[in-house]
């Protein structure tokens, strides 16, 4: 038999007939202590190029086996014979597969990488608003179902809240526990309210009243109030009995905002301990406050601040109920590192802390601002518009940065006409044409998103 060695190429049979394996990577060179080539099972000559062992031999007839521990057992077959022609061609074939799906998997995991690096820088920025905006907030029953009562937490108040959580500066906890509380107790409360409101105490007119002419008049009103309260009395009535009061769609709102935290198993476990060893919340053999807390202790999360509102006074301190338990206080500073503010209803929260939410938006918005100055890829910038997207009532001078952002980072302004990024600017110009006159040097980014304005003669308009 003779060699050939001058041309042994992976996918040609004419040559050399060569045959593959491979041996996971490992580079090594099969050859005799005295230089030349080995013969095993069969005369082969063999070399290895990129972790691929390559053959080349000629048979007389069967199969030649060659055994490589600790890899695997490779049937290696020339052609020639008929038999040894067809496992020529298995191999090949689910090499070449191999191969394929080699690539498959390397571009695979380039794939991921690239998403999973796009996660993070999602989520990262998720963070960052949450922590330069977003208030923790956590609201326990009692103060969910003032809504149904004689409080200062009415629909008014709600109805901020929901704004503030639409508009993302406020993150509400409701843990199930608490959720299911509001539904329990919901009928209760509704009775309580109605039967107070039943009694209208309508102070009767004395006879030394007769006589005057607002006698008679007030008579008649007192007539038309009984009436009037009567009849809101059946309509109360009936929309109860539909679950469709007013209290209760504001609140329904609310809760389809609000993700529900489950109550786990290993959270009532330990609202048993906190309760059987005689550590607040808790009362009347009762777990339901604890699993509240020792909920409000696992999610939020750690080094950010909660603000609780709760009228109940298993929270409050026995020494002064305008403040938190001192033992609960001790705990979340220990546990949480961070600060527990105590509040006794929404009213008074929303009222002190308003102005804090508008500041820290503000905040917000201008460091998002400073991202998108300096994104440095597309997927970045697709991030950061739509969390800027979020807010509102823009400054023009914020709308003059985000607008010079677009002209002079080309990972914006390349991008500029993608749904996302033009609808932002669009809303962003909208109503600003007196503004964008006062600076042509934004001509360019301005007639690239459509907007032709003439900054001679002082006129504008969106094509």
């Amino acid at each position: 038999m003779s060699y050939d060695f001058g041309c042994v190429d992976a996918l040609s049979f004419s040559v050399g007939r060569p045959f593959f394996l491979k041996l996971d990577f490992y580079q090594f060179c099969v050859e005799k202590a005295d230089g030349g080539f080995p013969v095993l099972d069969g005369e082969f000559v063999g070399f290895v190029q990129q972790g691929l062992l390559l053959f080349s031999t000629t048979c007389d007839n069967g199969a030649c086996i060659l055994s490589l521990p600790p890899f695997f057992l490779a049937c290696l077959t020339p052609f020639g014979c008929p038999p040894c022609d067809i496992l020529s061609l298995i191999w090949v074939t689910f090499y070449i597969i191999e191969v394929f799906l080699l690539f498959g998997n390397i571009l695979n995991e380039a794939t991921q990488g690239l998403d999973s690096l796009y996660k993070d820088i999602y989520n990262f920025f998720k963070v960052l608003l949450r922590r330069l905006v977003m208030l923790n907030v956590y609201i326990d029953a009692q103060r969910w179902l003032s809504i149904y009562e004689f409080s200062d937490d009415n629909h008014e108040q709600f109805g901020k809240l929901c704004e503030l959580v639409d508009k993302n500066e406020i993150n509400v906890f409701l843990p199930e526990q608490t959720y299911e509380e509001v539904l329990r107790n919901r009928e209760n409360k509704i009775r309580d309210a109605l039967k107070q409101f039943d009694k209208l105490n309508i102070p009767a007119i004395p006879n030394l009243c007769k006589g005057y002419t607002e006698y008679e008049t007030l008579k008649e009103l007192i007539k038309q109030m009984e009436i009037l309260h009567r009849g809101f009395l059946r309509k109360i009535q009936e929309d109860n009995n539909l679950r469709q009061l007013y209290a209760d769609k504001v609140l329904d709102e609310l809760f389809t905002k609000i993700d529900i935290i489950p109550r786990t198993q290993d959270l009532i476990n330990k609202a048993k301990i906190r309760f059987d060893v005689g550590n607040p919340p808790g009362k009347d053999k009762s777990y339901g406050d604890a699993i509240n807390w020792e909920t409000l202790l696992e999610k939020v999360p750690n080094e950010e601040d909660i603000y609780f509102i709760s009228s109940d006074k298993d929270y409050k301190s026995v020494l002064d109920e305008e403040k938190l338990n001192q033992y609960l206080h001790d705990e979340w500073n220990r546990n949480k590192k961070s600060k527990i503010f105590f509040h006794t209803s929404l009213a008074e929260f929303i009222r002190m802390h308003l102005k804090s939410v508008e500041l820290k938006t503000e905040n917000a918005k201008e460091e998002l601002i400073g991202l998108l100055v300096n994104t440095p890829d597309f997927n970045s910038t697709h991030i950061i518009i739509s969390k800027l997207s979020q807010f509102s009532n823009w400054t023009e001078n914020q709308v003059i940065k985000l607008l010079q952002a677009a002209d002079r980072n080309n990972q914006v302004y390349w991008i500029i006409n993608d749904p996302d990024i033009k609808s932002f600017y669009n809303g962003l110009l909208k109503d600003r044409k007196e503004q964008m006159l006062k600076h042509p040097e934004l001509n360019c980014i301005l007639d690239r998103l459509g907007y032709k304005i003439d900054f001679e003669d002082g006129h504008g308009v969106q094509t």
